[in-house]
């Protein structure tokens, strides 16, 4: 089903990030001629996680903190792998596409294959656990290990000892299973690396309805082109620089931080 917020998203990440994924002829939501998990795979190419998160009504009243720890869930992920991985890219920060619900988080980070692990093994791993987990079917610690091991193996993680392996591999477990366990549940946005063995369908269900009724924007604003001459802020596991307020949705827009170059 066509998502034009979500495409309007898409395509303003990629006027700041990856210009060159953007057909000339796109002028308005309904424009992009192909899938839109695809787009946002090839955003993940060029450093861009996106990911929907949703909430149910009866956690309205700490939606700003369920929506934070999330995120920084993910900024955490990233954190640990690129320590153990890719030291001198650990930069990473996350914001959201618009001020809407539900939330559209956007994690940029400097390693773009640990990027590209979240977006085509963690993140759609996730989505399917959490859709499973509505019928009851828990998720196995043997899983758990299992998408790491693909993910690692990704990452050509072999250089490692096999201590340093595991112990990556455990750390990376945990915060996965805090994801999968907490309030905010996923939507499969990219499309699941082949190895997962899962189907965009298997989250193919009604979104929970926001708590408060919105009205999607005509067209959502621009990146800016050009940023402050500043070091970008660096955010590290435990930490993320996005705030959301079901209550405030369609009065201001959340703080974001300055945009890496």
């Amino acid at each position: 089903m066509p998502d034009p917020r979500l495409e309007r998203a898409l395509i303003s990440t990629a006027r700041r990030y990856a210009p060159e994924l953007i057909p000339p002829n796109w002028a308005k939501a309904g424009d992009y001629p192909r899938p839109l998990p695809e787009f946002a795979a090839a955003l993940a190419q060029h450093n861009v996680l996106v990911a929907i998160g949703d909430l149910p009504a009866t956690a309205n009243a700490l939606s700003g903190v369920y929506f934070n720890d999330w995120a920084s869930m993910y900024t955490g992920l990233y954190s640990q792998l690129c320590a153990a991985l890719f030291p001198s890219y650990l930069e990473v920060s996350a914001y959201y596409a618009d001020d809407e619900f539900p939330p559209i988080l956007l994690v940029y980070g400097q390693a773009t294959p640990v990027v590209e692990v979240l977006a085509r093994y963690i993140a759609p791993f996730v989505a399917a656990r959490q859709f499973a987990a509505r019928d009851g079917i828990p998720t196995t610690d043997a899983e758990l290990l299992g998408v790491m091991e693909l993910a690692l193996e990704y990452l050509e993680a072999d250089d490692l000892s096999r201590v340093e392996f595991r112990r990556l591999q455990s750390g990376c477990v945990q915060i996965i299973r805090q994801i999968i366990d907490c309030a905010v549940t996923q939507r499969m946005i990219t499309p699941p690396a082949a190895e997962l063995g899962i189907a965009m369908q298997e989250t193919a269900s009604a979104p929970p309805q926001p708590p408060l009724p919105v009205e999607l924007p005509e067209s959502l604003p621009d990146l800016p082109d050009t940023l402050p001459e500043e070091n970008p802020p660096l955010f590290q596991a435990g930490e993320v620089p996005v705030f959301f307020n079901a209550q405030s949705m369609g009065k201001r827009r959340p703080p974001v931080p300055d945009l890496p170059e």
